[in-house]
């Protein structure tokens, strides 16, 4: 990172949209990125980092086989994704993508079974996601500061 903050920029984006294709949190790799990045590219390239993989698991849900990773429980598991969806939409997504611990990337693969539409979808994402992230980065970052470790 000392010889290039690009390079650095470049390789986070990486790991962040590798991380949402192989269903990782967010949060290991926002808390290491706090460490090393001013807090807004930060929060800008975790957010793409985030809506990229959710763009592919929408458009190619089977390609994902989230179905199998959920096993046994897998149709109960989408059922109330589905009934949720239907009922709540936007705010639903929006709360879920917000929430650390909930698979964002379930809900996201129903939807894309659903055919939900796609900006709304994104929109949730990136706002529950977001905030969620913001709080993170900017909250971490003016601690490591505030503490002198930054």
């Amino acid at each position: 990172m000392s010889s290039s903050l690009w390079a650095a920029c470049a390789i986070y984006f990486v790991l962040n949209i590798l991380r949402g294709f192989i269903f990782l949190p967010t949060l290991p790799l926002v808390l290491i990125g706090i460490a090393f990045f001013p807090p807004l590219p930060l929060f800008v390239i975790t957010l793409a980092g985030i809506l990229i993989p959710v763009i592919f698991i929408y458009r190619f849900p089977t390609a994902f086989q989230i179905r199998e990773i959920l096993g046994t429980r897998a149709d109960e598991i989408m059922a109330k994704v589905e009934k949720g969806l239907s009922k709540g939409g936007l705010p639903l997504i929006t709360a879920w993508s917000f929430i650390p611990l909930t698979p964002t990337n379930v809900m996201v693969y129903v939807a894309g079974q659903l055919r939900y539409d796609l900006r709304k979808l994104l929109l949730g994402v990136a706002v529950g996601s977001g905030a969620n992230c913001a709080l993170y980065i900017f909250l971490g970052d003016y601690v490591l500061r505030v503490s002198g470790l930054k």
